[in-house]
């Protein structure tokens, strides 16, 4: 054997051979090694085959051997094992071991652990006995000093007093006996806890809480717990002689005598085999070791079953069918929000089939001791459940649009176009101000969102015509048609069930459709909105449309200027293309390399080092290597898109910031060789000054094209402000401020601003400075469109921050200007929207002022808008005041709001002056705030204000269809795209 490594082979079997008997007086068959005794251990090897030794097969045994002498060493020889046919001489030795290890089978097990342990919960009975008996002692004091207390009522205080200091000092010591007990048996509580097989752990912790509450319920919890250690201590003998010593009971049960181990090949199931034949365990023993090796290994070393697979006991537990299944209703529940969790996530249909998610949700319940039995939704009812979802969506986007047509608000609408690997999309978003009450009940004003329209049009050609197609054909399938929005006699008249969005469902979703509430307009609303509801269009329900200057939608949106404008932020990066990006092409439709030493070119030159540090992994290391060792933030340098400016500047910016690093590279011999991407692109002095000074002109720019893409707070009114303040500012008489001139990172040039003179700028930027300043003034004044330039004067008008547009910046804007504006607005407002709300000749002669049923001092709509999202920047921070130049804002304080409305509305409001908001929300607050005094103009400032000033909105809707058509939904079809995008994008 093994054990005996240090015995010859030969000699080892000459000791083997050498009875007991003769260990002291016969000399052993070699001298040097001779065994003394059987220790009276004994080991099974299981079932062998007929031999010659052992014609029955039985089941061969071996027995422990002590050795006698020692090694070469000078230790004892270890004690092996012997087979019992190699013990020659030792039969009675070995019958006296049989015997008694037959007799400890039958035998109740003396384990010395359980005696312990059965010794500490006798004494945490005990202690508990005694923790009962000192609480029934103070209550009976307590007793007794309250029946001593009403006899004595009516003797002297002083006997009162004292009695009362004797029970009293009683009942102090008997409660801290009681406190120290209760700690102790705590204490004993957790020993038996810690202790292995505390069996009473429970009846223990109820036996606590009884003691704390009611001696009865304490005394019923020791008997309890007496009887379930009594019963656990004297187990029946019948039961001892079946589990016997061996541990394979651990891995089979008593009862069905089949293995409880889980399957070896079948993942989520139990083996439930019988054991192979043979005697006792040995087919036990034999099964374990051919079919679950591992497990068994575990068990004999540590006397426990390895824990279970959790994946494969949760897939047990979701096919468990003895389980009752949810409800019909609570299905259909779960299911939902299922399908809502694949839209809203940007899940592919087909996860439910994943096994992983399926293992998760199994687990989930079975953590959770789930009484019930849920199993994930087919692929079939998820994409049933994405349809209702998508029309449930609709709906509420129907419903919005009409809350704001309620309100006599026209909508606002964005559109864009979209088209990725075969797919393209035509997105149309509506816009406005909706007045609601919030938790405190409190009205307030807020900017809400809507898609309302996502049409496929991938097989068609993205012409004019076809756009102001798919315009109509989106609003229409919407219900969003004056005939169909029509309710009269309290029913939806020519709009049931003919609002398109019905149409796209499936028969057996149509009745789960049908009741989802929906909106109706009556007739005094359409009156308010001087639209006629039985011959009017789609565009009579349009306010304003908002898109980028691409020909195609500008074509099919723009053909009434009075209803169309340009997205602001597209045009104003029109004007940037001089600094950040060159237009020039070859006639094979590649960008043309820009000229040599212009602006462009150090731009392109930047955009090459840094898409060549996000290829290189090995440029990337040395580049932040440099980094550390100037003490820069080790940070990558995001690479720009070509057609995004902001983009480009951001790049600029990161890049002139870690200068010093890119300097440092450049002494790096390996990045020398000007073949290569980084020689190729190596910047000189001039392209740093280039770099630094475009990105100074533009700063200010980009803050502006930020705080334009918000949706969620007033925009349009910041158009005209904030393009005369870059216009004065990058005119030539005004000098550059620089942040971070001279590497000088940490200064703040609106704090200790660096002036650069336009003249001692690079001759390469002078010029692009001047075609940046001259596209301004041309694309917003003086090629400025006449309807598009009224629409953008008024909305500054309206909100009380620009309501006399001065502003730091303004040097370029006349007073001729102003009073032109403040023109338009007058005649705006006494052509669509005076005495419309509130008619005050009607208020003179004692009649309902209020028109239309609009009164102007409730909330129009009870619906509840999101929370407004703080943006990255604020109208507060791009129009702080530089310099001298800088004009500060009237402050004198506003007439108070509880004056009722104005005869003159207009004339009143031109007279308040202007506000010093810091907030991009304080029009909405002062026009809330304000409302009652000029109902009719708040009515006209929620008309103007709700338009946005730019299409950033459809941009980021197109960023979330990108999302959900990914690598995993490829084939996935255009309704059911737009279905998870309605989902996602108009369900909270």
């Amino acid at each position: 054997p093994e054990e005996a490594r240090d015995m010859p082979p030969s000699k080892r079997k000459a000791a083997a051979k050498a009875p007991a008997s003769n260990a002291a007086g016969k000399q052993p068959a070699s001298k040097e090694y001779q065994a003394e005794k059987l220790t009276g251990k004994r080991m099974q090897k299981g079932m062998h085959r007929a031999t010659i030794d052992n014609p029955k097969g039985t089941p061969k045994y071996f027995y422990e051997v002590k050795w006698a002498g020692t090694d070469n060493k000078g230790q004892p020889w270890e004690n092996t094992f012997e087979p019992a046919d190699k013990l020659v001489g030792w039969e009675e030795e070995m019958k006296a071991v049989d015997a008694a290890l037959e007799r400890q089978q039958t035998e109740p097990q003396n384990n010395p652990v359980r005696r312990k342990r059965e010794e500490r919960e006798a004494e945490a009975k005990q202690k508990a006995k005694q923790v009962m008996e000192a609480r029934a002692r103070l209550q009976r004091r307590k007793a007794r000093a309250a029946t001593k207390s009403g006899a004595a009522s009516e003797g002297s205080a002083s006997e009162e007093e004292s009695g009362e200091e004797e029970d009293g000092a009683l009942a102090g010591e008997a409660l801290d006996a009681e406190l120290a007990r209760l700690q102790e048996l705590e204490g004993l509580m957790q020993e038996v806890l810690t202790a292995e097989g505390g069996a009473t752990l429970q009846q223990l912790e109820g036996l606590l809480v009884a003691a704390g509450t009611d001696p009865s319920a304490a005394a019923k919890a020791m008997q309890q717990l007496s009887a379930a250690a009594s019963s656990e201590a004297a187990p029946a003998a019948s039961e001892h002689k079946r589990m016997g010593r061996s541990r394979v009971w651990l891995a089979f049960n008593r009862e069905t005598d089949r293995c409880t181990l889980p399957h070896p090949t079948r993942p989520g199931e139990t083996c439930n085999a019988r054991p192979d034949k043979g005697t006792g365990t040995s087919g036990h023993i034999r099964h374990l070791e051919k079919h679950h090796p591992e497990e068994w290994t575990q068990i004999q070393t540590t006397g426990r079953v390895p824990a279970k697979d959790t994946i494969a006991a949760a897939l047990a537990a979701s096919a468990d069918s003895s389980r009752p299944a949810v409800s019909k209703e609570d299905k259909a529940e779960l299911d939902r929000l299922t399908a809502r969790w694949i839209a809203k996530c940007s899940r592919p249909e087909s996860i439910v089939d994943d096994t992983e998610l399926q293992q998760l949700l199994a687990r989930m319940l079975e953590l959770c001791k789930a009484r019930l039995r849920y199993s994930l939704p087919s692929r079939r009812t998820v994409q049933r459940e994405l349809q209702l979802l998508g029309a449930e969506g609709r709906t509420a986007g129907r419903n919005m649009c009409v809350n704001l047509l309620k309100s006599g608000v026209k909508l606002t609408i964005t559109g864009d176009l979209w088209s990725e690997n075969g797919m393209g999309l035509f997105g149309i978003y509506a816009h406005g101000i909706l007045e609601s009450t919030d938790e405190k009940g409190e009205e307030k004003w807020a900017m809400v969102k809507s898609l309302i329209g996502l049409v496929a049009c991938e097989s068609e050609r993205h012409t004019s015509e076809n756009i102001k197609r798919w315009t109509k054909e989106a609003l229409e399938a919407l219900g969003l048609k004056p005939e169909v929005l029509l309710q009269s006699d309290g029913s939806a008249g020519n709009g049931s069930g003919s609002d398109g969005i019905a149409s796209r469902l499936p028969a057996e979703l149509k009745t789960a459709f049908g009741k989802m509430p929906r909106e109706y307009l009556e007739q005094a609303h359409f009156d308010l909105l001087g639209v006629d509801s039985c011959v009017g269009s789609t565009d009579d329900l349009i306010f304003k449309k908002v898109s980028d200057n691409g020909s195609n939608i500008k074509g099919a949106w723009g053909e009434d200027l009075d209803q169309w404008m340009g997205c602001a932020d597209h045009t104003l990066e029109l004007c940037t293309l001089p600094i950040t990006y060159w237009s020039k092409k070859k006639q094979s439709g590649e960008a043309a390399e820009p000229p040599k030493g212009s602006v462009e070119d150090s731009f392109r030159k930047a955009r090459g080092i840094v898409g060549y540090l996000r290829v290189s992994t090995i440029a990337l290391s040395d580049f932040h290597a440099c980094q550390k060792r100037l003490g820069l933030p080790e940070n990558k340098i995001d690479q720009d898109v070509r057609t995004r400016w902001r983009s480009s500047h951001a790049m600029a910016g990161d890049f002139i910031s870690n200068k010093a690093a890119v300097l440092e590279m450049d002494k790096n011999s390996a990045y020398k060789d000007p073949g290569e991407t980084w020689g190729k692109n190596k910047l000189s002095f001039v392209d740093w000054d280039h770099l630094e000074e475009g990105c100074a002109i533009l700063h200010e720019a980009a803050g502006v094209s930020q705080l334009l893409e918000g949706d969620l707070y007033p925009t349009v009114s910041f158009i005209i402000p904030a393009m005369f303040r870059l216009m004065h500012y990058s005119s030539p008489n005004q000098s550059v401020y620089f942040a971070n001139r001279d590497e000088d990172e940490d200064n703040d040039a609106r704090v200790n601003p660096v002036e650069v003179p336009h003249d001692e700028l690079q001759d390469k930027i002078q010029e692009a400075r001047k075609k940046y300043h001259d596209s301004l003034v041309t694309r917003y004044d003086t090629e400025l469109p006449m309807e598009i330039k009224k629409f953008l004067y008024i909305a500054a008008l309206l909100d009380p921050r620009f309501k006399k547009l001065k502003f730091d910046g303004d040097g370029m804007m006349k007073d001729s200007m102003r009073r032109r504006a403040e023109g338009w607005l007058k005649i705006e407002y006494n052509a669509g929207y005076a005495k419309k709300v509130f008619d005050p000749s009607a208020a003179a002669a004692g009649a309902d002022a209020s028109v239309g049923g609009q009164d102007g001092a409730g909330p129009s709509s009870a619906i509840a808008p999101p929370a407004p999202k703080r943006p990255k920047t604020s109208s507060s921070i791009v129009f702080a005041k530089r310099g001298a130049s800088a004009q500060p804002a009237d402050t004198s304080p506003t007439a108070g709001a509880e004056q009722g409305p104005f005869e003159d509305e207009m004339a009143e409001y031109l007279k308040l002056p202007q506000i010093e908001g810091e907030d991009d929300w304080a029009p909405l607050e002062w026009w809330c705030a304000n409302k009652k005094r000029f109902p009719n103009l708040a009515r006209m400032a929620r008309q103007y204000l709700g338009c946005p000033a730019t299409s950033a909105t459809v941009e980021r809707l197109f960023s979330a269809v990108g999302l959900a058509f990914s690598d995993q939904r490829k084939s996935s079809s255009a309704d059911t795209l737009a279905d998870i995008a309605f989902t996602k994008l108009n369900l909270d």
